[in-house]
């Protein structure tokens, strides 16, 4: 969430919310070793100013400041904005394996013939690479099960945005660090032969 939703909501002024943000922020870095995410929007005026995108748990922290009216509005907003983002009732966790198996088999099978070939000169981000590292190290599993996840899975573990999550995705892919298909909001995936 922008700390331009959060003021409209906490019925603040944007100016005084950031300056509470950045006040706050060397407590969250010394409790959790991450600053917040700095972004920019451009005003009706045409300026480029500053402005925050912040997770969840970084809202919540932020609203310890609020009154507790504006304190329940946010928690609402969050509430409604994961209603929105949740996956739709999805077929049985059977069905979902099937699938996912199917398509890791598809998948093992055109990396061994060759099929999946990288990109050159793919650049990763930070991000791509702690998605990797999430991807091969963060979800276990037993032999040769299937990995199957959402972008909001990876996004919530990780604490970044799901649009960093989907261009993430792509570029893995396209580097050859990963084999994935889609199925609905799931993605099977099998890591490539090669690693960032």
């Amino acid at each position: 969430m922008t700390s331009l939703l959060i003021a409209e909501v906490a019925e603040k002024r944007h100016k005084d919310l950031m300056r509470s943000i950045r006040k706050m922020e060397e407590a969250w870095y010394k409790v959790t070793g991450r600053n917040f995410t700095l972004s920019e929007y451009t005003d009706p005026t045409g300026r480029v100013l500053p402005c925050y995108n912040l997770t969840k748990e970084e809202c919540l922290y932020i609203a310890t400041k609020f009154n507790d009216e504006a304190r329940a509005r946010l928690v609402l907003r969050w509430m409604e904005l994961e209603r929105q983002q949740s996956p739709r009732p999805v077929e049985s966790l059977e069905s979902v394996f099937s699938e996912s198996k199917r398509l890791a088999d598809q998948m093992r099978q055109d990396l061994a013939d060759g099929k999946v070939l990288p990109i050159p000169n793919v650049t990763l981000t930070a991000y791509d690479v702690a998605i990797y590292s999430y991807l091969r190290n963060g979800i276990k599993s037993a032999g040769d099960v299937p990995f199957c996840v959402t972008d909001a899975m990876v996004s919530q573990a990780l604490g970044i945005s799901i649009e960093d999550v989907k261009t993430g995705w792509e570029r893995l892919e396209k580097g050859a660090y990963i084999v994935r298909r889609k199925f609905g909001d799931y993605h099977s995936f099998i890591l490539g032969k090669q690693q960032p």
